[in-house]
């Protein structure tokens, strides 16, 4: 992946914790001000702005299949 795509910025803040899908298709970033960032993952390794939902104190992501 390459989190520094050209275009791509996380809005609320540094990354805190990450995950990815069993899939790899979609990356979930947590931000620490307060924000889940949903990310596709392209086909070269990019990411693309899937959406962005904003939380209370986010402290981690998990993925449950």
């Amino acid at each position: 992946m390459t989190p520094s795509t050209a275009g791509v910025s996380l809005g609320e803040g540094e990354p805190y914790a990450i995950a990815i899908d069993p899939g790899d298709q979609l990356a979930y970033i947590v931000l620490e001000a307060g924000a889940l960032d949903i990310m596709t993952i392209n086909a070269d390794g990019t990411l693309s702005v899937s959406s962005q939902v904003t939380m209370t104190s986010p402290v981690a992501v998990a993925i449950y299949p």
